[in-house]
């Protein structure tokens, strides 16, 4: 009986590709345009257009794959969190803040001084605040990442998400 119903749902999928492509095929031949006697179809105008339409599609799967890390994040640590009774809040404050590193003065005083340019009206101690602050932020980040691919390996998200196909043929 599985057999049918996973044989009944292939020919299901393979229709339903066969739908799309001859759907798209149709589309393509449409006209977007006409000037004079002469028609500009879609699949003309994608062609026109196909390096921006990759790097569109490039970028849009970079947008999503960005978001969807980020929802697998909250939903990892969110996991670790149940599992040690805690919210996320407080599993973040204990494993991401308490062991974030602070910069060292050092760095602080080096990050400063490769970039006094951008702090020209800025008073030096506001300056080195604010380049401590960054340089705070860039270790808590970091430790974040340390953290979910530690998880990562813990929960394993299954990940269904492709990055975009080129059409090398055309």
């Amino acid at each position: 009986m599985a057999y049918i119903a996973k044989r009944t749902s292939g020919i299901k999928v393979g229709a339903l590709l066969l739908a799309i492509s001859q759907f798209k095929s149709a589309a393509a031949a449409e006209p977007a345009a006409a000037v004079g006697d002469k028609t500009i179809t879609y699949q003309t105008l994608e062609q026109h257009v196909k390096g921006e339409l990759i790097k569109l599609e490039h970028e849009r799967y970079e947008i999503l794959r960005t978001g969807l890390y980020d929802i697998i994040g909250e939903h990892l640590v969110s996991l670790a969190a149940e599992a040690k009774d805690q919210t996320p809040e407080q599993f973040l404050a204990s494993e991401v803040e308490a062991k974030a590193e602070p910069p060292d003065a050092d760095l602080v005083q080096e990050v400063y001084d490769s970039n006094k340019q951008h702090f020209a009206d800025t008073p030096g101690e506001e300056a080195m605040k604010e380049v401590t602050e960054y340089l705070v932020e860039q270790s808590r980040q970091k430790r974040y990442r340390e953290v979910t691919a530690s998880l990562e390996t813990k929960y394993v998200p299954q990940i269904n998400l492709l990055p975009p196909v080129m059409d090398v043929g055309s």
